[in-house]
């Protein structure tokens, strides 16, 4: 069976690939979650069939993990916890001719992943990289040198991605097995930052029978949107501005079908979805993914991934043209209204989760 792997971090979770061929030859791959202070690995897994549909699903598993050091050691110095590092899905495929054929996501924890994928008989394939920074990239060097031929899959517009071998522009596609990956150059978080857009023949089909947004399970195509778009929020503005971003968000990433999944490279749900909730307080949608966030969060689960659709309810830095998110900017439009948005966020210190603990002052 042969994976590719999707670079990415988070501050609550470490990622851990693992994969198993089925009796159909379906093939089932699996992102493995494990929170910082050594919590239960939460594993999500995401099926593609012969026929080329893809169907998502969640199990939750109770292993212990060791967060983050196995894949620092290849580096050297201590390990953070926003070292420990997550990202993504990516569906796997398979055919009666290739059985062994197989594409996956998680992020780059060299020794973990590689430890994982050998458990399972995987072979590693691929490395899809989203963008330069270290808690993206940090992995691929020595991911390159304990895979042979490994292909390290980036962006063309990105200096600094280390040990990459095939350089993507914008709307070019890459082929895994019976999936099509596309990347769509969103650059403001880096000049270079790529989303990794996948779809199945299934999701085509969908798609072109008019099937609602998108198509559900498996036929709903994914998005790896790095550090461009969070469930709640948006990365910062390292090497861009607001009109980059909102070009980002308003113009690639809503352009997408609905119901696509999207997995991005850090888990700040509720802490975005707090801010959400200041811009936009009477909002119901804000409300209750907050709520369901937590409670999630609470057992041990993650909140990844979101879809499109639900981000165009919820996340207010794709609502800049709204009429609340424009009056709580102070903005006339929406390019104005995303610049004053990071700001705002940038600055933002949520309210305590339990005020009633603390004294009156």
């Amino acid at each position: 069976m042969r994976v590719a792997v999707v670079s990415g971090a988070a501050l609550r979770s470490l990622a851990v690939l693992g994969a198993r061929q089925g009796r159909g030859r379906a093939t089932v791959a699996f992102l493995a979650g494990a929170g910082r202070q050594q919590r239960s690995w939460t594993t999500s897994a995401l099926v593609a069939t012969p026929g080329g549909g893809a169907s998502s699903s969640s199990t939750f598993g109770r292993k212990a993990a060791s967060c983050g050091a196995a894949s620092q050691a290849t580096r050297g110095g201590a390990v953070s916890s926003k070292q420990r590092a997550m990202a993504s899905m990516l569906a796997s495929s398979s055919t009666p001719e290739e059985p062994n054929e197989a594409a996956a996501g998680v992020c780059a924890e060299v020794i973990t992943v590689i430890a994982a994928a050998q458990a399972r008989g995987v072979e590693i394939s691929t490395l899809l990289c989203t963008h330069k920074h270290w808690d993206h990239s940090g992995g691929n060097e020595a991911m390159k040198k304990m895979i042979p031929g490994l292909e390290v899959v980036s962006s063309a517009y990105e200096e600094g991605v280390p040990a990459m071998t095939l350089a993507l522009k914008d709307r070019e596609e890459y082929a895994l097995g019976s999936l099509t990956v596309r990347a769509l150059h969103t650059p403001c978080h880096t000049r270079g930052h790529v989303l990794f857009f996948v779809t199945s023949p299934a999701a085509a089909a969908a798609a072109g029978a008019g099937a609602g947004e998108g198509g559900d399970g498996a036929a709903a195509p994914l998005v790896f949107s790095g550090d461009t778009l969070f469930v709640g929020g948006c990365g910062r503005f390292f090497e861009g501005d607001a009109s980059q971003m909102s070009n980002a968000l308003q113009g690639v990433a809503a352009s997408l079908p609905g119901a696509t999944r999207v997995f991005c490279g850090h888990e700040y749900t509720v802490s975005n979805l707090q801010f959400a909730k200041s811009v936009e307080p009477e909002n119901s949608a804000v409300l209750d993914k907050l709520d369901w966030s937590r409670r999630v969060l609470a057992k041990g689960g993650y909140t990844v991934p979101s879809t499109i659709s639900q981000e165009l309810k919820h996340n207010p830095f794709m609502r800049v043209d709204e009429t609340a998110v424009r009056e709580a900017t102070g903005s006339g439009d929406s390019v104005t209204a995303m610049k004053r948005l990071r700001e705002m966020k940038n600055s933002f210190r949520p309210p305590p989760e339990n005020p009633g603990r603390f004294p009156a002052l």
